[in-house]
């Protein structure tokens, strides 16, 4: 087994006992077995060191000793090497840093391929992660711990219901990774309305509605919903992104879990054609938004009547005449 070689580093005059106690620790067997000291003691007898061959030992050294006192020590005069004139000790201890930044950047294991985000969790960094199967994990957004995988080569999303788009920007993050995927077919279909109240809350009916939704959210990691509102003004767009999060928190506090991203939301400014027809509807209301469903069960024969979607629908019909 190799040894670990140890640098020593610090003034001289005024730190020869300390360093001594240190030379003598690692001159013990036990110690001496594994580690090799590396010090100006071991140079040949020179008034000074030159930096060039301290700087090299620092370079090659896998443990890195600073002792520090009063004094700072020997300034090399080297315009070209050292520009800033810092002391021999300090060149020691910059070339170390640099030196500690190579090192623990751990290289990446292509010889086992993860098979799920938490797996990757348990490594001690994510460096190593080369190779990540995660077609089983029914995955409808980009986990955001895979864009921390750098030195990702190899990804597989299976069959997948993550927008291309999210594809696209993973692909622009990791350039150097080969991402294998098919697009799934998506099928979406309107639930039904969210009505608000004038204190900006979810009516009864719409309570229930959500009800049914997040139980489908959680039964099936594949099924989505968008949230669709239009606004005319500033302030309606305010209003439906404030009610929007309402929504979302809602659904959490049933147990959607948000780290799987199933709601997303759209909202549309009205054209003016588009607000001139609602304006003209009696008893329109703006304050509610459509949601729409991806990949849900098809169960039309229990879904109930919306009855304030129906008058709405007529009251513009009536305007017309």
């Amino acid at each position: 087994m190799a040894k670990y070689k140890v640098y020593i580093s610090s003034t001289y005059r005024d730190l020869m006992d300390y360093r001594e106690k240190v030379i003598v620790f690692f001159r013990k067997k036990s110690v001496e077995e594994n580690f090799e000291l590396v010090s100006m003691e071991g140079y040949v007898a020179d008034d000074i060191v030159p930096s060039v061959e301290c700087i090299n030992d620092v370079e090659n050294c896998d443990i890195y000793i600073l002792i520090l006192a009063n004094r700072y020590g020997y300034i090399p005069v080297d315009k070209e090497k050292n520009p800033n004139e810092f002391s021999i000790t300090e060149l020691e201890y910059e070339a170390a840093k640099e030196n500690a930044k190579q090192s623990y950047e751990p290289a990446p294991d292509c010889s086992k391929t993860f098979a799920s985000i938490n797996e990757t969790q348990k490594l001690s960094s994510p460096l190593i992660v080369c190779k990540l199967d995660l077609s089983k994990s029914n995955l409808s957004a980009i986990p955001k711990e895979v864009y921390s995988f750098t030195n990702l080569q190899e990804l597989n999303l299976g069959t997948t219901l993550i927008p291309q788009t999210e594809i696209n920007q993973l692909q622009k993050a990791l350039p150097k990774c080969k991402i294998t995927y098919i697009l799934a077919q998506t099928k979406e279909k309107n639930l039904g309305y969210l009505y608000f109240t004038n204190k900006g809350e979810l009516d009864k009916q719409s309570l229930t509605l959500l009800k049914d939704i997040a139980t489908q959210l959680k039964q099936n990691a594949q099924s989505k919903i968008r949230l669709e509102a239009d606004y005319s003004n500033e302030t309606e767009r305010t209003k439906f992104t404030t009610y929007i999060t309402r929504v979302k928190r809602a659904l959490y506090n049933q147990g959607v879990n948000e780290k799987l991203q199933q709601v997303s939301e759209k909202l549309t400014k009205r054209q003016v054609q588009q607000q001139q027809q609602q304006n003209n509807a009696p008893n329109y209301t703006s304050d509610n938004m459509s949601v729409i469903g991806i990949n849900f069960p098809d169960n039309e024969k229990n879904r109930p009547i919306n009855m304030k979607l129906l008058v709405q629908l007529l009251n513009v019909l009536v305007s017309y005449h």
